[in-house]
């Protein structure tokens, strides 16, 4: 399915119109992808994003024959030929099934939402949705997990839903990485249970800076009053302060959350 909001993607080593492509390119095989933001025209965390693109592949057991270069080459050439410097690019490569027999190596822009000034202030709603990943680790298409999400948040005006296993443990957001803070520790399901994003890593890297303990364990979900805060991370919110989970309210002016949010921000603003 098409996604792209702008009138050129790139297209196995090339820029073309949306219009000429063929919708079902991703019926098939399987897909691994990133998205990555960029701002002044320039790829946020180009590094990282392609490294884990890289990973993705090998976690399915594929290679990805794609350079750092090439990479870096679609954003460059998305960015000009949709005179876009804002917004957030999806690359995907597609492993083509043995009756397909064709690689498919692509990037467009994607609709985005970024959250507005008011969420980072009063934080945002979220609700529990009980469902899994069905490889965390791989950035592989889960179609009907995100499409189901985004029925739910949409009907009921969420940012974003938080996903909880068999086990009632909370893992991760639909789109996103959840941490809780307890007193001066933050708390978050291990990397074997998530699809770690590159916001997550940069909140892990600001809390071994700081000295602040991190807890590598899952959440349940029938036990949220021992936590004092909670956020969710990643592309589009960056560090985003939850208001209330499934009912329960946290403190969204938390010490520790806004130390965390003024740190990646600062971070943000000199890439």
């Amino acid at each position: 399915m098409i996604h792209t909001f702008k009138e050129y993607l790139w297209i196995n080593n090339e820029i073309s119109r949306v219009d000429i492509v063929d919708p079902d390119f991703f019926s098939t095989g399987q897909t691994i992808y990133e998205v990555l933001r960029v701002i002044n025209g320039k790829p946020l965390f180009a590094s990282e994003h392609f490294l884990r693109f890289v990973n993705s592949a090998k976690k399915i057991g594929k290679t990805l024959p794609i350079s750092f270069d090439q990479f870096i080459l679609a954003i460059q050439e998305l960015v000009k030929a949709n005179q876009t410097n804002e917004g957030n690019i999806e690359l995907l490569f597609n492993y083509g099934s043995e009756e397909q027999q064709k690689n498919i190596w692509l990037a467009w822009f994607i609709p985005h939402h970024y959250p507005s000034a008011e969420d980072y202030e009063k934080g945002v709603n979220t609700m529990f949705y009980y469902a899994l990943r069905t490889d965390p680790q791989a950035k592989v298409k889960d179609i009907p997990l995100r499409d189901a999400a985004n029925v739910i948040m949409k009907a009921k005006n969420l940012a974003e839903v938080i996903l909880v296993d068999k086990a009632g443990r909370i893992t991760e957001g639909s789109r996103s990485n959840i941490f809780f803070i307890i007193k001066d520790a933050l708390q978050t399901a291990p990397d074997s249970m998530v699809l770690s994003g590159i916001t997550r890593e940069k909140v892990l890297e600001i809390a071994e800076k700081r000295g602040i303990e991190v807890l590598q364990h899952p959440a349940m979900y029938n036990n949220l009053n021992p936590f004092d805060a909670a956020f969710i991370t990643g592309t589009s919110p960056k560090v985003l302060p939850i208001r209330e989970l499934e009912g329960h309210h946290f403190n969204v002016n938390n010490k520790l959350l806004r130390q965390i949010m003024e740190d990646y921000n600062q971070l943000f603003s000199i890439i």
